[in-house]
C-alpha cells in the first residue's frame, strides 16, 4: 500500500516510529503537512494514495476531515457523517443518549442564566466541568463550587451558553476501538464482570456512532453504575503511546493489525 501520514504543518518535523515500521512492513509512505486551522490539501499530493493515518493533531477539525473526504483518499478515521457529531460537544451526548447509552450527566445552560444559582447544578453534584457550547469546543475548566462555576461560565459562555457535566468520581477505564481488528481493548486490567460490561458498552458505541479508525473511549464507574466521560480521536499509534500500551504484545504486529482494520474500516 501506497500509506499517508498527514501531520500538522506548525510542529516541527519528527522520526514517526509508527511510519517507520509501516514501512518495515513493505509499505510506502509519504509524509504530508497540513495546516490544522484550515485544513487546505493539495489534490495533486493525494494521488496515488491509498489509506492515510492522521496524527499529531490534538483536535482534528471537522475542516480537515472534510478536505480528506473530498480527496477520495480512504483514512483511518471515523466516517464524516461521525466526524460532524463528535465535532459538536451537544450532538454526541444527545444521540447516544436516544440510543441509550450511558453518558455522564449533563446540563445545558443557556447564556442568560446565572449558573452560581441554577439549581439544577445541585443535582449533578460538585465537582462539575464547563464546557463552550460550539462546534470543535475543546476547552474546559473544573469547578468544585459556586463561585467557580460561575466563573468558568463567565470565562467560558457565549451565545450558546455551556455544558455543565458532572466529573467523574469513580474509577476511570480507556477503551481503544477501530485499533486492531480483534476489537476495542482495555488500557488497563479490570475485574472480569466490568471487562465484560465495559467492551459492551464500547461495542454499542460503535454501532451507534457508525465510529470506525483509532478513537478513545473514557467511561466511569461511578454511583453504581458505567457512564461514558468522552469520546477522541487516537493522535499517538507511535510505542510510547497508550494505544500499544492497551494492545500489549510486539509494536509490529500491532502496526500490522492496525492497518489491516483500517483498510477493512475505510
Amino acid at each position: 500500500m501506497h500509506v499517508a501520514m498527514i501531520v500538522p504543518a506548525d510542529v516541527a518535523e519528527e522520526p514517526l516510529p509508527f511510519a517507520a515500521t509501516v514501512r518495515d512492513l513493505g509499505h510506502r509512505v509519504v509524509t504530508l503537512s497540513v495546516s490544522p486551522l484550515s485544513g487546505a490539501i493539495d489534490p495533486s499530493t493525494m494521488r496515488g494514495l491509498d489509506l492515510a493515518f492522521v496524527q499529531g493533531y490534538p483536535h482534528i477539525s471537522l475542516g480537515l476531515a472534510c478536505a480528506l473526504a473530498e480527496s477520495g483518499i480512504r483514512t483511518a478515521m471515523p466516517p464524516l457523517h461521525t466526524m460532524a457529531l463528535l465535532d459538536h460537544p451537544l450532538h454526541w451526548r444527545r444521540v447516544l443518549e436516544r440510543e441509550g447509552v450511558p453518558v455522564s450527566p449533563w446540563l445545558r445552560v443557556g447564556p442568560a442564566a446565572d449558573l452560581g444559582r441554577d439549581p439544577r447544578v445541585s443535582v449533578l453534584g460538585f465537582p462539575v466541568r464547563v464546557l463552550r457550547v460550539r462546534p470543535g469546543a475543546i476547552e474546559c475548566e473544573l469547578a468544585a463550587d459556586r463561585d467557580q462555576l460561575a466563573a468558568a461560565g463567565s470565562r467560558l459562555g457565549g451565545p450558546r451558553g455551556v455544558i455543565v457535566e458532572r466529573y467523574p468520581g469513580g474509577d476511570l477505564l480507556r477503551v481503544f476501538t477501530g485499533l486492531t481488528v480483534a476489537g476495542p481493548l482495555l488500557d488497563t486490567a479490570s475485574e472480569d464482570g466490568r471487562s465484560v460490561l465495559t467492551l459492551g458498552l464500547a461495542r454499542h458505541i460503535e454501532h451507534a456512532l457508525e465510529l470506525a479508525g483509532p478513537c478513545v473511549l473514557t467511561m466511569a464507574w461511578e454511583r453504581g453504575g458505567l457512564v461514558l466521560e468522552s469520546i477522541q480521536l487516537v493522535g499517538d499509534l507511535g510505542p510510547e503511546g497508550a494505544a500499544f500500551r492497551a494492545a500489549g504484545g510486539e509494536y509490529r504486529a500491532f502496526v500490522e493489525s492496525t492497518l489491516l482494520a483500517a483498510s477493512a474500516t475505510s
